[in-house]
């Protein structure tokens, strides 16, 4: 979780120029995302069928095996 929050960072203030309010926003979301995953108040099917219905993009979770 650690790696991909401070790659998410990186991104969001390099490509699109986002400060430390905006991306301590992002970290406060995803940190609530994660608590109702660990919580069993939400599954990742649930945020995939969400950002399909919303976005109309096509994700997945790629397992390592």
């Amino acid at each position: 979780m650690d790696t991909f929050t401070i790659l998410s960072i990186a991104a969001l203030h390099d490509a699109f120029g986002f400060g430390q309010k905006r991306c301590q926003r992002y970290m406060d979301k995803v940190a609530e995302g994660a608590d109702l995953l660990m919580d069993d108040l939400a599954t990742w099917p649930d945020y995939i069928r969400s950002i399909k219905e919303e976005l109309g993009m096509e994700l997945e979770i790629r397992w390592n095996d």
